[in-house]
């Protein structure tokens, strides 16, 4: 399934339909760009001090260092994982395992029900990420090596709202070209 950013005029909307566990791992995304993978696996010791937060990216093997707000680290803190040692997103069902991508997939699946947008998803994070910083200001490179893309052909896919709008695009310029 290929899955769309989240408009940025629903942002607010979308995040409030979200329990507060979920509030917690949707910030995440939106402040890192990491994949819901990535973001499930952290535990407490990722979380160094100066609110830099530090992984091993587990699809590219990658060291990725992110800073995030100080008051979304309290959140997390307070909220997530009591075990110093443990996940900041546990499951609910064993507390020494992160919660599934599946339950992350459910619970964005819901939100997105509520406020009738189409192909939203975990991933969808790391698309609104992108969006969010090339309208900040960040450069293509810079957004491919933020994602860890091998090729800026993908990174630009992240750039359109949704696949619906590629697939118009294309159409447009073979009609225009010919």
């Amino acid at each position: 399934m290929r899955s769309n950013s989240i408009p940025s005029s629903l942002k607010r909307k979308f995040r409030n339909r979200l329990s507060p566990y979920w509030r917690n791992v949707y910030d995440v995304g939106l402040y890192t760009g990491w994949r819901i993978s990535d973001i499930l696996s952290l535990t407490h010791r990722n979380c160094l001090p100066y609110n830099w937060v530090h992984i091993m990216q587990m699809k590219t093997g990658v060291d990725s260092w992110r800073r995030i707000p100080k008051s979304l680290k309290q959140r997390i803190g307070n909220y997530c994982g009591p075990r110093p040692d443990g996940y900041l997103f546990p499951s609910p069902r064993n507390w020494n395992a992160p919660v599934s991508r599946q339950a992350a997939h459910r619970a964005f699946k819901k939100a997105a029900d509520l406020l009738e947008l189409e192909r939203v998803s975990p991933h969808s994070m790391r698309k609104t990420y992108a969006q969010e910083k090339h309208r900040a200001g960040a450069s293509l490179k810079e957004l491919q090596e933020a994602l860890q893309h091998d090729r800026v052909e993908t990174t630009l896919l992240y750039l359109i709202n949704n696949y619906d709008e590629l697939i118009n695009e294309a159409l447009r310029r073979s009609k225009e070209a010919g």
